[in-house]
């Protein structure tokens, strides 16, 4: 066998490994990374330095001791619910489980507690959650009247809302409507839920606030858009025409002694294809409408019904008819 071959095979990878490597094609430079040195708080000025905590701040021990009273009481509620309530049927255990319930509110006695308690019996019967609502309404706080007032629009359950409007109805005959119970009036007026705002609407024609006049006629309408633009294609389409059908070819099946043909039916249209690719869709609240009208009429004297849902109409007559009439009538009563 010759080795010369192999020998030159050798030797030639010997002198390739021998020679000094390719230089590398330059890489691309990373992009330049600033690093910011960390200042001292000390430093900054002294508004910036209002709005970092800092472990030493005595409101921040004060605010997490508030956190842990607020678990401590949904424990301490949630076990007399479990112990004394929900599903229980002896009704001497459910009054013990209420007063249970109150002392606990009572040895609490913070606003924030309301809402940790109307989370916990959400779902218990009435005999329970009516007496939250009375040792709510007997805090006479501006925090308790709001909290009736957002009871009244929000909570889910239609018994729970009248009984919250009740009260509210004894405290403004009392001491009048305060200020956070307008405000929650006010943003349930404005939100997107249809039902929150005919909630609303009632709780101001209850309590009879005037002044929301203007805004119960600017949501007695409410116009919601609708686009296409979330989800591929259009909306819809609207055919304006006619289809005919035709055969417009035909394939020959051919078997062994026989000879058939397959038929393809065509549609030939004529007219108009609407895309939709966008729409505005206008909402009429009626029950809001319903509590403008009952609540204007009354003040008024005269029925407002014939202004419907034209809100130019009703700005006019809010302006030049309304207004008149009420300043009218508060220079008669003056002395």
């Amino acid at each position: 066998m010759d080795a010369r071959p192999l020998l030159a095979f050798v030797v030639a990878l010997s002198e390739a490994f021998a020679q000094p490597a390719a230089p590398e094609a330059p890489r691309a430079r990373p992009p330049e990374v600033i690093i910011v040195e960390p200042r001292d708080p000390d430093e900054a000025p002294e508004w910036a330095r209002s709005f970092v905590p800092r472990a030493d701040d005595p409101r921040l021990a004060a605010y997490r001791e508030h956190r842990r009273r607020l678990v401590e009481l949904e424990r301490s509620l949630n076990a007399v619910r479990a112990r004394h309530l929900g599903s229980m049927r002896h009704e001497g255990r459910r009054d013990e489980g209420i007063g249970l319930m109150l002392d606990i509110m009572r040895e609490f006695d913070d606003p924030s507690s309301y809402a940790v308690a109307l989370k916990v019996f959400a779902r218990e019967k009435m005999d329970v959650r009516s007496a939250l609502l009375d040792h709510i309404a007997g805090a006479a706080t501006m925090e308790s009247d709001a909290t009736l007032a957002w009871i009244a629009c929000h909570d889910a359950d239609e018994a729970m809302r009248d009984a919250a409007l009740d009260l509210l109805a004894v405290r403004a005959d009392a001491n009048g409507v305060h200020d956070s119970v307008r405000l929650v009036l006010d943003q349930a007026l404005r939100t997107r839920s249809d039902t929150v705002a005919a909630n609303a609407a009632a709780a101001v024609r209850t309590l009879g606030l005037l002044e929301a006049i203007p805004l119960l006629i600017a949501t007695q309408v409410r116009t919601q858009g609708a686009s296409g633009a979330a989800e591929p294609g259009a909306l819809a389409w609207i055919l304006v025409g006619t289809q005919r059908t035709f055969v417009s070819d035909v394939t020959p099946v051919v078997g062994a002694s026989s000879v058939a043909f397959d038929p393809t039916i065509s549609v030939l249209t004529t007219g108009s294809l609407l895309v939709i690719g966008d729409a505005l869709v206008t909402i009429y609240r009626t029950e809001v409408h319903e509590s403008l009208v009952a609540m204007t009429s009354e003040a008024w004297g005269r029925s407002t019904a014939h202004l419907g849902y034209d809100l130019d109409a009703w700005r006019a007559w809010h302006k030049n008819e309304f207004l008149p009439a009420m300043a009218t009538r508060s220079s008669n009563v003056s002395p």
